[in-house]
C-alpha cells in the first residue's frame, strides 16, 4: 500500500492511515453507525482521527462488506512517474525556455 493513495480518503497508504482504516473496520464490525465511529475516533485521536467524510465513506464500503482494509490496485495512470530519465528530459525541455525569459 504504501506510495499509493487511498481513494476513500486519499490517504497516503502509511502505517497510521492503515490503522485508522483498522479501526473504522472494527468499529463496523462492532455494529456502530458511522456517526458514532467518527464520534468514537475523534474522542480517542482528537485532531488526528479520520475527518468525516471519510470516515462515513469507509464505514458505508465496510457495511456494504469490504473486509479488504488495504487500498485496492486500480487500473490507469500510476500515481507517480517521476524517474531520472523524465526529470532529464523535462529539464532539457524547460532549460531554453529559462534562458530566453531571463534575458
Amino acid at each position: 500500500m504504501s506510495g499509493r493513495v487511498c481513494e476513500p480518503c486519499r490517504g497516503n497508504g502509511s502505517t497510521e492511515h492503515l490503522a485508522a482504516v483498522c479501526r473504522l473496520f472494527l468499529c463496523v464490525k462492532l455494529g456502530d453507525n458511522a456517526t458514532t465511529t467518527h464520534g468514537k475516533l475523534h474522542q480517542a485521536f482528537g485532531d488526528d482521527a479520520v475527518s468525516r467524510a471519510p470516515t462515513f465513506r469507509w464505514h458505508n464500503m465496510f457495511s456494504e462488506g469490504r473486509t479488504v482494509v488495504g487500498d485496492e490496485q486500480r487500473s490507469g495512470r500510476p500515481s507517480t512517474t517521476r524517474t531520472g530519465d523524465n526529470t532529464a528530459r523535462l529539464r532539457d525541455l524547460f532549460d531554453p525556455i529559462e534562458d530566453k525569459q531571463s534575458k
